[in-house]
């Protein structure tokens, strides 16, 4: 028998048996998606103790299985990555680009915190290999699950992830863990006030905060309730109201009451812009609200200061009071603009990471957040805002036409299969993430497990991916 029989024979033999071998379906991926935003919270566990890096090697570890480990056991999946891979980076994909571009940014702006004083070296290289490992691994599972069957189990599992999410950070909390961030532990829960409830708001363990644990409740709201509305079969159903509750339970626990309108907000808006074409085209168009927002805020909540409406929504409280309306979002966004209205030459590339506190703007607004230690780490309570400190004008202009071709893509995945559970469920997150970064900074990595949901959707919705050719 010659050479090249052998080899083939063997190549043959080979791709037999790793056929045999790895698994038809993701499982594993799937147990990983179900606590995925549980994970990436793991070194915000004072108990644990883990840095950043820590959790970075864990999704390098999963990365490591999906792209070297199966391929060097298996000659077919070899060619499996080999082919995704390949295919992925010669596809035109605006978003994939400016995804990877913004990251880039994010880590300069990393490094420029450390040379400055407000992050420490370990956390610059922890976020370079979080962000990268993390991508990678979210793109290697995106790429090599091409079977339908395989993406909508994972794709399940990431939404019932979110409920879990919530539901560990309650347990969590009631089980003595905490976390390292203690922002928002006072205060009183306004909306458990008005049903007789006179109980504080808490800071959950598996979270960077409050503001951060409504969002992401929030998110599990709005999937649930799609997956409720478009799964099919009681279970799926089934599992879709309980992520549903789980959110909506979220955010009152935390009395989160931007995250829950724009949850409910999100939802109807979606729900309509899968019957009418219209909406789903006037999606294209979010990023640019989103951007003039503030201003339309700051006037009507000026409108309503003194009103009867007014006293439901601020707490009570001396402190409170003061606080007014927006809780001082309204002080902190005008320190930034006061910042901004003097031109500079650093606003082209900003003050690099956490940036509010390099240029100064946290003096103005040092009295909202004086009771609490680690004033650095309070952020602008507007992801526009964050990245224009952070990564500058320049920087902003890839966040801006990242978020418009992120909406366009939803767009057009709402044109195309508006009905399907997919397409709501996206159109749901990537609406709720815009919205929210006009009140937090979400999207950003400020909210890490909120950019995880982030980079899911970009890696998810590659070109001729996510709808089954019938």
């Amino acid at each position: 028998m010659s050479n090249s029989k052998i080899f083939l024979h063997k190549r043959q033999v080979l791709s037999s048996l790793s056929q045999n071998a790895l698994p038809v379906r993701p499982y594993f991926d799937c147990f990983i998606f179900l606590l995925l935003p549980t994970i990436v919270n793991l070194s915000s566990v004072s108990q644990l103790n883990l840095s950043r890096i820590t959790v970075s090697f864990i999704f390098a570890l999963l990365l490591l299985k999906n792209v070297f480990v199966y391929s060097a056991i298996s000659a077919s999946w070899q060619a499996r990555v080999n082919d995704a891979f390949r295919a992925t980076f010669h596809r035109t994909n605006t978003t994939l680009f400016l995804l990877f571009l913004l990251i880039a940014f994010l880590l300069v702006s990393e490094l420029r915190g450390f040379f400055t004083g407000t992050t420490p070296f370990t956390a610059s290289v922890g976020f370079f290999l979080w962000a990268v490992s993390l991508l990678g691994y979210l793109l290697s599972v995106a790429t090599l699950n091409s079977n339908y069957e395989s993406r909508r189990m994972l794709f399940v599992a990431l939404i019932l992830g979110l409920g879990i999410f919530v539901l560990t950070n309650v347990i969590g909390y009631y089980a003595g863990i905490r976390g390292f961030n203690t922002l928002d532990t006072v205060g009183q829960n306004k909306m458990l006030s008005l049903v007789g409830l006179n109980v504080s708001r808490v800071a959950l363990p598996f979270s960077t905060g409050v503001n951060n644990f409504g969002a992401m409740a929030g998110l599990g709201m709005v999937s649930g309730f799609f997956l409720l509305l478009r799964g099919r079969g009681l279970a799926l159903k089934s599992a879709g109201f309980i992520t549903f509750l789980l959110g909506a339970l979220g955010m009152v626990l935390v009395d989160s009451r931007a995250s829950l309108g724009i949850s409910i907000f999100t939802c109807m808006v979606v729900l309509v812009a899968t019957k009418s074409k219209q909406v789903a085209w006037s999606i294209r168009a979010l990023p640019y609200a989103v951007l003039i927002a503030p201003f339309a805020i700051l006037a009507l909540a000026g409108a309503i200061a003194d009103t009867e409406f007014a006293q439901l929504i601020v707490r009570d409280g001396a402190f409170a009071k003061r606080l007014g309306v927006l809780t001082a979002r309204d002080v902190v966004w005008t320190s930034a603009f006061d910042i901004l209205s003097t031109p500079s030459l650093i606003h082209l590339v900003g003050y690099g990471a956490i940036g509010q506190f390099t240029s100064g703007a946290t003096l103005e607004y040092s009295w909202v957040f004086g009771q609490i230690a680690g004033l650095t780490a309070t952020s602008l309570h507007n992801a526009n805002l964050q990245i224009i400190f952070d990564i500058g004008y320049i920087g902003f202009l890839a966040w801006l036409l990242f978020w418009l071709s992120l909406m366009s893509m939803v767009s057009s995945l709402l044109l195309r299969s508006g009905d399907s559970l997919e397409s709501a469920v996206i159109a749901g997150i990537a609406v709720f993430v815009s919205l929210i970064g006009i009140f937090e900074v979400g999207g950003t990595l400020y909210f890490p497990d909120m950019f995880v949901v982030l980079v899911f959707l970009v890696v998810w919705t590659l070109p001729q991916r996510l709808v089954p050719k019938t």
